[in-house]
């Protein structure tokens, strides 16, 4: 147990009671499966990090940002070159999700084929009503609205709009592309979500399973979708840092294809 605010150099619950002031400091380890991680791609912690760069993993930054300095100031220990600090390239976090794009992990070359293809064509009708319905925001459509407006068109008799293969070859055809992603599901609260299993537990001997997320399916014109691999993957700097918060009313990533786990450190 320690004191949040001393722990992480910030002073938003130094009025409150001293009670109110103490948290937990959990091992990376217990609070994420590593291992599972490791199996889908290299993964390192910031303390792997540091040690593997002759520092003390102590001086590991407790608030989650990346010292843009201090952990750029020692090479790596296996450098024959003890000059050799690690490069650094920064993606500011403006540049993630700039206003009307939507950020993917990367775009697959099918995709690409129908970019190219279409290039130069204008909006159909079927486009028009999906731009209405998005409106201004995040020029994204739900999957059942956007179904909802292809039974409004006239698409002519003997089209099933039931099978989903076919809802997305139309969708496509009029320049839109299915994301997979995920609706927000709100926790209230720590205390209320251990209380609710315990209540559960001895009611019926079940656990329930809470999602903080419930994946879902949209659709978004293909001019705005932006692919985060295909915009940073030509960086060869030793170190890629997102900067900044992404995880406060916006989504990671919504994937056109299987996700594909980043090497690249995410700074929160």
């Amino acid at each position: 147990m320690v004191n949040k605010g001393d722990a992480m150099g910030r002073d938003e619950w130094r009025e409150l009671p001293i009670e109110q002031q103490m948290g937990f400091r959990i091992p990376i380890s217990v609070m994420m499966d590593l291992p599972r991680f490791r199996e889908r791609g290299p993964v390192i912690t910031a303390s792997e990090y540091l040690r593997l760069h002759g520092q003390d993993p102590e001086v590991e930054s407790t608030d989650g940002s990346w010292p843009r300095e201090s952990y750029h100031n020692q090479g790596n220990v296996f450098e024959s070159d003890r000059t050799k600090t690690p490069s650094l390239f920064v993606i500011e976090n403006h540049w993630y999700d700039p206003p009307g794009t939507i950020r993917v992990d990367y775009i697959p070359q099918e995709m690409k084929g129908r970019e190219n293809s279409q290039s130069g064509e204008g909006q159909t009708g079927i486009s028009k009503l999906l731009w209405r319905k998005a409106g201004l925001g995040t020029a994204a459509v739900d999957w059942e609205p956007a179904k909802g407006i292809l039974e409004l068109s006239e698409l002519g008799p003997g089209v099933d709009l039931g099978d989903d293969a076919v809802v997305e070859r139309i969708l496509n055809d009029n320049g839109w592309e299915v994301l997979h992603t995920f609706a927000h599901a709100c926790v209230l609260s720590l205390f209320c979500y251990a209380m609710s299993k315990l209540i559960l537990l001895s009611i019926s001997g079940a656990e329930l399973d809470r999602q903080v997320v419930t994946p879902i399916k949209q659709v978004a014109p293909r001019s705005s979708i932006r692919g985060f691999k295909d915009d940073y993957y030509h960086s060869d700097a030793d170190v890629v840092v997102l900067a900044g918060e992404i995880h406060v009313m916006r989504k990671v990533v919504s994937r056109l294809a299987p996700f594909s786990a980043s090497s690249m450190p995410i700074e929160l």
